[in-house]
């Protein structure tokens, strides 16, 4: 893999985890509504270019839309509401695990309103969503065809 693509990577990963780690510090309509429509934004772009790209680069928009739209239809669907046993999303194990941090430290953001646990909750389902859609890119990254000769997928 090129150097500069491997330096890009890290550079927005650690941008990536920055804004995720203010968003869910900071949780707000504003945060949950941002982050949500930027998940949007990125997943539709994504469609897009699984239909314009080709080779490897398409093989790894497609992993990106695919496990992305995936975990957040299953993360907002009717699923949602009614589990019956369903295990739960990693974006509601760690909204939990702020919640319990939150409420044991002390500190002010312990005491949720609904509307805070909302934005929580979409602060969370948003970066698992993004999470899971980059590492599904990686996993067709890395499952690619490296010798194929059909030519339709490139």
């Amino acid at each position: 893999m090129n150097r500069r693509v491997v330096v890009t990577i890290a550079i927005a990963s650690i941008f990536g985890a920055g804004i995720g780690a203010v968003a869910l510090r900071y949780a707000s309509i504003w945060w949950s509504s941002g982050l949500f429509t930027v998940t949007i934004t990125l997943l539709c772009t994504a469609v897009l270019q699984v239909c314009q790209r080709r080779g490897v680069v398409r093989s790894c928009w497609l992993g990106f839309a695919v496990f992305g739209w995936a975990y957040i239809i299953m993360g907002t669907g009717p699923l949602l509401d009614d589990r019956k046993g369903l295990p739960f999303f990693v974006s509601d194990v760690i909204f939990n695990e702020l919640q319990t941090f939150f409420a044991a430290s002390g500190n002010r953001v312990a005491s949720f309103s609904f509307s805070a646990s909302t934005d929580y909750r979409y602060v969370t389902l948003s970066l698992g969503t993004l999470l899971f859609a980059s590492i599904g890119a990686l996993i067709s990254y890395v499952s690619r065809d490296r010798g194929g000769t059909d030519e339709s997928c490139r």
